[in-house]
């Protein structure tokens, strides 16, 4: 994993310091992109948008402002590569599963 950390950090549309915005502004489908440009093991081809419904996140019953606020924090642990080259793929999973359940969440109320 050394030298993946913080990959397109100067894009304007990859850059992970884009992630924390595309929660805020629901652009679940930018998230994705971004995780997938940093690394997220999580996405890979098989990967459908439409299909984020069928994963079991395991946050079903955190309430969304708890949800949200732990979205950012990963996000902020994942910049500050908290745990060194053996954490950053778990924090990109985190998030993963954090934007997902995000994504379903506003998709089901729709």
């Amino acid at each position: 994993m050394e030298g993946t950390h913080l990959r397109h950090i100067n894009d304007e549309e990859f850059s992970p310091l884009l992630l924390a915005a595309c929660i805020t502004g629901h652009d679940y489908r930018d998230a994705f992109k971004i995780l997938r440009e940093q690394g997220c093991s999580l996405i890979n081809k098989k990967f459908y948008y439409d299909d984020t419904h069928k994963i079991s996140t395991g946050l079903e019953s955190v309430n969304q402002q708890k949800l949200t606020l732990m979205a950012y924090v990963s996000i902020g642990e994942y910049l500050a590569k908290t745990g060194g080259d053996e954490g950053i793929q778990q924090h990109l999973n985190d998030i993963f599963y954090q934007v997902v359940e995000l994504k379903n969440r506003e998709y089901a109320n729709m």
